[in-house]
């Protein structure tokens, strides 16, 4: 049965600002203004947080997973939510929309806003002109690529470090009514999936490639390609039908659409980097001001249950893309020197352009943090005993003759999101 306040909501949203401002004003969740309080200590223990929700009255979120219940794509959302309520010892439950029935995917800002959702995925990069600095992150995401592990790992970690050392990001969310609860979660490993194999300018030049960003955008032109914006569900026959020659995308949409039938050549290799297009998972600050401190803690740490569910989501599904493209008999390559050269001089000017954005307040300092950390967390990577040398070719045997252990990643993500954690 669908809840009262769900149907409410949706239908007052259809009449405006004004129908959506009343309703706020009388809406209560069945705990009420439970804020303040005592909370527990970074690190507290499962046992720790169940004894300290003891007195707490239940809270009931609304929220939405961008998947059917069960499906691989939403488990991060729902190992989130299990987790949620597992160390709340029940306190804290969520009704769940699924398959974004809230929403859209580009919406749930508005919804966050306005009451029809209490926590949700941002896609705060599609919007610029809101969230400038987020923005630029989200199209400089490339900056963290590499080998697989680096490509999965580091733009978690640094775009996590780079939001919660600099307080622009926060502010943007703040002022359209949200609080981050984890600033980045990818969409994993993009590539450019062609229909023949393309390699080098020549070959480039003019193909018509499906584009799902401004950095996709200015990568595709780099590389002499035509950019074409296409919903991803029409993608599989825009290629089949030959309107496109290529499209970038990430593992989901190649599995959900099965482009591999038709775009079985992947320009990906530790060299070629494309922007990941990142979101953040974020909370009504209205909601959040109501919650008692303890319940604010957990929310936001239990916020690494969901990077690292994301993280190892990821990595399986793009072993499942590489494990199917020799049976397609397609490749896996990266491009020409040339090709290769010409990738990187668009990239770079991409960076030069958020330096010079005069909507981001500091734009050099934010490129240069950006720089800084991709480094710093792609050699972390490493440093934490993480293979940075395998080949996007040899991933699925490598995968299946090691086990990845997110821990010591873990600890390293939660020692920086610390510092935005509630006290």
């Amino acid at each position: 049965m669908s809840n009262p306040r769900r149907r409410s909501l949706a239908a007052l949203g259809a009449l405006g600002l004004i129908g959506t401002l009343a309703l706020s004003a009388c809406a209560e969740d069945a705990a009420g203004d439970q804020s303040g309080g005592e909370g527990v200590s970074f690190g507290a223990t499962k046992e720790e947080y169940q004894e300290a929700f003891a007195d707490i009255e239940p809270i009931s979120l609304f929220t939405q997973s961008p998947a059917p219940k069960g499906s691989p794509v939403g488990k991060n959302f729902e190992d989130y939510f299990a987790a949620v309520e597992e160390w709340s010892d029940g306190k804290i439950t969520f009704d769940i929309s699924w398959s974004n029935a809230t929403a859209a995917p580009t919406e749930v800002d508005d919804a966050l806003a306005d009451g029809r959702l209490d926590v949700g995925s941002v896609m705060a990069g599609y919007e610029p002109d809101l969230y400038p600095t987020y923005a630029a992150l989200s199209d400089t995401s490339y900056m963290g690529n590499g080998n697989p592990l680096e490509m999965v790992m580091a733009p978690h970690g640094y775009i996590t470090d780079i939001v919660n050392s600099d307080g622009a990001v926060g502010d943007e969310f703040a002022a359209r009514g949200m609080k981050v609860l984890a600033p980045a979660f990818t969409g994993g490993i993009n590539g450019i999936f062609c229909s023949d194999a393309r390699r080098d300018l020549d070959s480039l030049k003019g193909a018509q490639v499906r584009i799902s960003g401004s950095a996709h955008s200015a990568e595709a032109k780099a590389l002499g390609m035509s950019p074409v914006s296409l919903d991803y569900a029409e993608v599989y026959e825009a290629l089949q039908r030959g309107v496109l020659d290529c499209a970038y995308a990430g593992a989901t949409v190649v599995l959900l659409g099965d482009l591999l039938s038709v775009a079985p050549h992947v320009i990906l290799d530790s060299k070629t980097s494309f922007g990941q297009v990142p979101s953040a998972l974020a909370i009504s600050q209205a909601k959040w001001d109501e919650l008692p401190l303890v319940a604010q803690q957990l929310m936001y740490d239990r916020a690494d249950v969901f990077v690292q569910s994301n993280m190892e989501g990821l990595l399986d599904m793009y072993r499942q893309v590489l494990e199917l493209v020799p049976e397609k008999d397609g490749t896996i390559a990266g491009l020409d020197e040339a090709a290769q050269s010409e990738l990187d001089k668009g990239n770079e000017e991409f960076l030069n352009a958020v330096a010079d954005n005069k909507a981001i307040q500091d734009g050099s300092a934010l490129v240069e943090a950006i720089r800084s950390g991709a480094d710093t967390w792609k050699a972390k990577v490493g440093e934490l005993g993480y293979d940075t040398e395998v080949d996007y070719a040899d991933l699925p045997e490598h995968l299946a003759e090691n086990e990845v252990d997110f821990t010591a990643f873990m600890d390293a993500w939660r020692e920086v999101a610390k510092a935005s954690r509630p006290s």
